[in-house]
Parts: C-alpha cells; structure tokens; sequence
C-alpha cells in the first residue's frame, strides 16, 4: 500500500491511497482541509489508554511533486 499526500502550510488538501492485494488492486482519493492540529489532538485522543512507555509516532508529511502542464 502506497499513500501520498499534498499539504500546504499546516493543511493537508489531498490524500491517495493505492493498495494491491491478490484480490485486486485500487485507489482510493480523498479531497478536503483537514488542519494537523486538529488531527494530532483526534490522535492523542484515541491513544489515551496506551501505556506512557508507548509514545505514538506521527511520520513527518512526504513531498508529493506536483505537475501542471
């Protein structure tokens, strides 16, 4: 499974998946504003019964390159 993702300031704008299986293969692309911060909170959220020694780890955003013609 592949996903890329286009940000801008703080915002991500853009995300597609690509996954493959044996089953078959598809994309999946979502459009909209989704702030960071509000994502990291939904995230420390829902990881509030880990244990303290298992910090949760958010990958920094991957470049994706953008083509206009």
């Amino acid at each position: 499974m592949s996903v890329l993702v286009k940000s801008r300031k703080d915002t991500i704008r853009k995300v597609v998946v690509f996954f493959n299986s044996d089953e078959g293969a598809g994309i999946v692309t979502v459009k909209g504003k989704f702030n960071l911060n509000e994502l990291n909170k939904v995230i420390q959220k829902s990881s509030k019964g880990k244990k303290k020694d298992q910090e949760l780890h958010i990958p920094n955003l991957p470049k994706v390159p953008v083509l206009r013609t």
